[in-house]
């Protein structure tokens, strides 16, 4: 009677431990929060189409309602005076907002993210890299591999984490078929922000990764850093260090890069210039994400020569070169405007 009850004891000791491993996985794969009924983590049954993790309840495009902090009518709180779109303080709030926020950006549904963060789509860019390995190598590519050398796959961006997850499972599934030794790649998480960092290394799903050494990790500012050193490896990935290409997935990335705006108007080429403020009479905190709720931003347009771009390390003829298409082709005789008195908006 007393064995029977210790074996029942260990089956339900070893079965909560297997709920907590599951509700662990959950966490990774169901958008941060595990989804539990009675202690026991609910798994999908096989081909039940997986469901997009909820909405934040406040998605930032309700006005916010200032109460006796609101700024009088026509008055504001400016943060920054006009600026060119790159060096604008709203780069700065968007990193404060990843930073202070962490993996709650996603697993409070505030970011969209469901799209890139699933099983599927991680199988999908498993198998464009299994098609790139095969064809490098065929024998009859000119961008060759080297098998015993690392291959480098860099994720910027990495976020959550999620979709890194469900791309190095597709890869260890697929090891038997790869043309390529599985254990030469390495899958490398970036991100800028040292709170994801760490959510990552210390997460439980992730530990089997980092101790076959398969998967890496590094703090890495798209924006400015030029080197990636290995958290774990201590291996610094910089031009003219690794022998392999190096493959980058970059989801949701490039379009949170510092950018410029450019308009032409009347065949002139004008540069947008924004000047950040708040709805608030005063600002405590200049780099308090919740101001990204009451903006009050002002736009002007200045003209400028395709020129625009000095100083860019030997780049500045292919700037010139684009800022010079727009031109032609934004200022043209068949140009059609975007709004009464104004030209075509670019981006750069």
């Amino acid at each position: 009677m007393n064995e029977g009850a210790e074996n029942g004891q260990n089956s339900v000791a070893q079965s909560s431990d297997v709920s907590d491993k599951m509700a662990t996985l959950n966490i990774i794969e169901g958008g941060g929060q595990a989804n539990t009924t009675d202690n026991a983590a609910v798994v999908p049954m096989e081909g039940t189409p997986p469901q997009p993790p909820p909405v934040g309840e406040d998605d930032g495009d309700e006005e916010v309602d200032l109460g006796d902090e609101a700024a009088p009518p026509g008055e504001r709180c400016v943060l920054e005076d006009y600026t060119r779109c790159s060096e604008s303080h709203l780069w700065k709030l968007m990193m404060s907002f990843y930073d202070r926020k962490g993996v709650e950006s996603w697993s409070q549904g505030i970011v969209p993210h469901f799209i890139t963060c699933n099983a599927f789509i991680g199988k999908a860019y498993a198998q464009v890299l299994y098609g790139f390995i095969r064809d490098c190598m065929s024998g009859r590519s000119p961008l060759a591999l080297d098998p015993a050398e690392p291959l480098y796959v860099i994720e910027l961006g990495a976020g959550s984490g999620k979709f890194s997850f469900f791309m190095l499972k597709a890869l260890l599934e697929m090891k038997e078929v790869l043309e390529f030794p599985a254990e030469k790649i390495v899958y490398v998480m970036t991100d800028f922000t040292e709170n994801n960092f760490n959510f990552w290394n210390a997460h439980p799903m992730l530990k089997p990764y980092i101790e076959s050494g398969q998967l890496d990790s590094a703090i890495f500012d798209a924006v400015g850093d030029t080197s990636i050193r290995l958290s774990h490896s201590g291996t610094v990935l910089a031009p003219g260090t690794v022998k392999n290409p190096i493959c980058i997935v970059a989801n949701y990335l490039f379009d949170t890069l510092c950018h410029d705006i450019f308009q032409v108007e009347n065949g002139k080429l004008k540069e947008g210039l924004i000047s950040v403020g708040s709805r608030r009479r005063s600002e405590d905190d200049p780099l308090d994400p919740e101001i990204i709720k009451r903006f009050d931003n002002r736009f002007k347009y200045e003209e400028v020569g395709t020129d625009y771009y000095k100083d860019e390390d030997g780049d500045e003829v292919a700037y010139q070169r684009i800022l010079q298409w727009y031109v032609d082709y934004f200022g043209g005789a068949d140009a059609t405007p975007t709004a009464e008195g104004e030209g075509a908006a670019a981006a750069a």
